[in-house]
């Protein structure tokens, strides 16, 4: 399965085709689709667990200890319901962020066009040790 077939099966769940989906995942799926390929153009690479679709920024790679999120990620979370998803989102979390269910480093946007406006700059920059770099200043 390619890239773009598994952000499709993330997306549309059992189904396999376009065909059978509402116009809502449509759009969220083309919106998706958008964000991954302008990722890939900036260096992020494509990676997928359980129901997340997920780009790491590669240079920000540490040795996974099993205590802390081995590299600065971003993620789509899928809500399969009954209508499909409700509402995407970007989060965003740093290399270094303590590996918890909480996520308390991550930081959440609305899926948009403008991916400009996502802080990829300094996510990009920043590496484990450096001072939290806006928007996640706030959380220390």
């Amino acid at each position: 399965m390619d890239e773009i077939e598994e952000i499709t099966a993330r997306i549309l769940g059992p189904r396999t085709s376009t065909s059978e989906a509402t116009a809502q995942e449509i759009r969220s799926l083309g919106a998706i689709l958008a964000l991954h390929r302008y990722l890939l153009a900036r260096g992020w690479e494509f990676d997928s667990a359980y129901d997340l679709v997920i780009w790491t920024w590669p240079q920000s790679r540490i040795a996974d200890s099993g205590d802390v999120v081995p590299s600065t990620d971003i993620w789509v979370s899928i809500d399969q319901d009954a209508d499909g998803p409700e509402r995407v989102d970007v989060a965003m979390s740093l290399v270094g962020e303590p590996d918890t269910d909480d996520d308390e480093w991550a930081v959440r946007f609305p899926i948009m066009e403008q991916f400009d406006a996502l802080p990829l700059d300094s996510a990009e920059a920043y590496r484990f040790g450096d001072p939290l770099p806006k928007p996640w200043s706030c959380i220390e």
